[in-house]
């Protein structure tokens, strides 16, 4: 890999927004968009329910949506209300200019906290594009297709639901640059946080890791009729938190779980696991018993400077049995030029995150209070 293949760090994001590379329809300052590795898009008031998840035809782009589809209205308070398994298009705040940049890519993901409601987010442009990244030299507006899976969705103008990465050829790490890290630096921690022997990681394009079902998992729940805001700052106010417990049942699998296709369930790695901040990356899917298309991790990008374990966002295709320990995904690290100036654990957000946390609810929801149970004492006259 040459020197000029690369993730794009904070401070490079910053200057593609000042070279008007990133641009803002409504002149939003971009800036507070930017994140290590990353950048977070946002909806506008504009949207469009379609009848299917299909990429364009020919005679369609984001542009002309209105000839094709009737607009999606929101309601009194602003919020658009999305139903399980219907498919909507959002055009974005934000457009792109790679002209100026003809060796610049971009990919992009869902964010963490949109996978774990289950709501399924994929980038789209126009007929010259594929779901979920831009050709180099690509000029004009973006938009997100979106399809919640289980729950019943409000949306606000402003909301974030992806991130965009800007690339500079393959950054991927190679499997000898690899075992040449974990001399370094072990990528891979155990539960009590000791480094895991390399001789006993597996490299297969990546570092592969496990499933832990010793801790508690959360299921989703079907057919709620609660309506899920996603909207950061109604969720400001911890009281304007959803309560998870309606959307969802913890519960402790004791190593062994059994799905039916179309569950969702929310669970954790067995490892603890570092990126340097050199380095972000990906989680993919590994394993093929999970059924074809099946994922385990809606959103995959990882920050630089990550130490914890990660979350796994499962929905199967096909009825599954789920083993402690199984290996489940492949992580996928890629090179960073520069070090971001502001790494993950340095964000307000996450102060104070512990790097054993099993797994994790999304912010949008309020803290799981757990029932206290009375235990009666038996009285002996």
């Amino acid at each position: 890999m040459s020197s000029n293949e690369k993730v794009f760090c904070d401070e490079e994001i910053r200057e593609l927004i000042d070279h008007g590379v990133i641009y803002s329809r409504k002149n939003n300052d971009l800036t507070k968009q930017v994140e290590p590795a990353s950048f977070d898009t946002t909806i506008s008031n504009i949207a469009w329910e379609l009848p299917s998840a299909l990429l364009f035809k020919e005679n369609e782009s984001i542009k002309n949506l209105d000839t094709h589809f009737p607009r999606l209205l929101p309601d009194e308070e602003g919020y658009f209300i999305l139903e399980p398994e219907k498919h909507y298009v959002f055009l974005l705040n934000e457009c792109v200019d790679l002209d100026l940049y003809p060796d610049v890519h971009v990919e992009a993901n869902p964010k963490s906290s949109t996978g774990r409601a289950d709501l399924f987010v994929r980038l789209v442009t126009d007929t010259k594009n594929k779901f979920e990244g831009l050709r180099a030299g690509y000029r004009g507006p973006l938009g997100v297709l979106v399809e919640p899976k289980t729950f019943r969705i409000g949306l606000k103008e402003g909301t974030s639901l992806n991130q965009l990465r800007f690339q500079k050829g393959n950054p991927k790490c190679s499997s000898q640059s690899l075992h040449t890290k974990y001399l370094q630096e072990p990528l891979l921690l155990d539960k009590l946080g000791n480094p895991i022997p390399k001789y006993e990681v597996k490299f297969d394009q990546g570092l592969l890791v496990s499933l832990d079902l010793k801790s508690p998992i959360y299921k989703a729940k079907k057919g709620v009729n609660e309506i899920l805001y996603l909207d950061k700052d109604r969720n400001k106010n911890p009281d304007n938190c959803s309560d998870p417990k309606v959307f969802f049942e913890k519960i402790s699998p004791n190593g062994e779980l059994f799905l039916e296709k179309g569950d969702f369930i929310l669970a954790c790695t067995e490892e603890i696991i570092r990126f340097p901040c050199d380095t972000c990356g990906e989680l993919e899917s590994y394993n093929d018993k999970l059924g074809p298309d099946a994922r385990v991790h809606y959103a995959g990008f990882v920050d630089p400077n990550w130490t914890a374990r990660l979350t796994y966002e499962i929905r199967p295709n096909e009825n599954l049995r789920l083993t402690h320990g199984m290996l489940m995904a492949r992580l996928v690290y890629y090179t960073m030029e520069k070090k971001a100036e502001k790494v993950y654990n340095e964000r307000e957000n996450h102060y104070g995150k512990k790097i054993d946390t099993y797994t994790e609810l999304p912010k949008f929801f309020k803290t799981w209070q757990e029932e206290k149970i009375a235990v009666q004492k038996e009285v002996i006259e």
